[in-house]
């Protein structure tokens, strides 16, 4: 299996659950994206695809991709979306940042010049976030407000060192480890330490599911094509991806759609400890850290009904 260091990524999704659908996925029949060069000349993937209100999907990892998304369910919500698919810098099909530059302040100017090129002028978009996603997409509608219509937030950590720690005392369970954690000292190493254990036990694909047809189907899309996995190596060098935003939700405007796994065991049973949003619903699923894929049916539901809801209110 391809080797991802994933921070937040992690997940033992609910395969029983009732609702459980899947999709083939055909690589004939994938339509090619395109490549904006950035301001500071890094190459962004970017594929736009759908009808109705634009939203931009906002991985994970750090060091995923949108392909695994849009293979996986995400094409399901363009009925009624236009979904702007971007792979980050450093991240899939992206290029690499010369500058070695993976700050929080030049995430957030990619993510401008992408809505900027594929957006009318003044409109007004949703944002799509997943796992360590929701910490880019409340920074960016914190900073953006009157860009964005509203926030979906699935299965999202908005507290990085929080969800570490979780996955840890999760990887202890599987393996009956005693690997321990301390915010004090460095994460990277004990983080590290954690996968390196969970991969010798061969239990590592529960990271992501407890379904290993789930994980074949995940691996195959991950190998489709060569990517690059720079954002998640540099990301642990910016301190910023690991704050609290908790107090930062409190000043979040727009309406937030939050879909929770009650199985997800990469973010944590105490998921709703991290949001405060004045404007939101919240929506817990039997499943795990894929919802849009295990759960899809209900997933796409969800969304349909809360775009609805914004537009007759806006």
């Amino acid at each position: 299996m391809k080797k991802v260091l994933y921070y937040v990524s992690a997940a033992a999704a609910a395969t029983a659950a009732i609702g459980t659908s899947y999709y083939l996925y055909d690589k004939s029949k994938e339509d090619k994206g395109e490549f904006l060069e950035t301001k500071d000349g890094v190459s962004l993937y970017v594929k736009k695809s759908g009808k109705g209100d634009t939203c931009l999907y906002i991985h994970g990892g750090p060091g995923a991709w949108s392909k695994s998304f849009e293979k996986m369910g995400g094409e399901e919500l363009e009925d009624f979306l236009s979904l702007i698919y971007l792979d980050q810098r450093g991240c899939g099909r992206s290029g690499k940042s010369l500058k070695r530059d993976y700050s929080l302040k030049t995430m957030m100017n990619d993510f401008n010049e992408v809505v900027n090129k594929y957006t009318e002028k003044d409109e007004k978009i949703f944002l799509l976030a997943h796992s360590f996603g929701g910490i880019l997409a409340v920074n960016y509608a914190h900073k953006y407000p009157k860009k964005v219509k509203g926030l979906i937030l699935t299965t999202v950590t908005l507290n990085v060192l929080r969800s570490i720690k979780n996955q840890i005392e999760y990887i202890n369970s599987e393996i009956d480890g005693d690997l321990k954690f301390d915010p004090k000292k460095n994460i990277r190493p004990q983080f590290q330490l954690a996968m390196h254990k969970m991969n010798k036990s061969g239990k590592r694909y529960k990271l992501l599911t407890e379904s290993t047809r789930t994980a074949r189907k995940l691996d195959k899309i991950n190998q489709s094509e060569s990517t690059k996995l720079e954002f998640a190596i540099k990301v642990w060098d910016y301190p910023e991806y690991s704050k609290d935003l908790k107090p930062m939700t409190k000043k979040i405007k727009q309406p937030v759609l939050i879909i929770n796994g009650e199985e997800d065991n990469s973010i944590g049973e105490d998921f709703m400890q991290m949001f405060n949003f004045p404007n939101a619903e919240t929506h817990n699923l039997a499943g795990g850290h894929l919802l849009y894929y295990e759960m899809n049916k209900q997933f796409v539901r969800l969304i349909r009904n809360f775009v609805s809801r914004v537009n007759e209110n806006s």
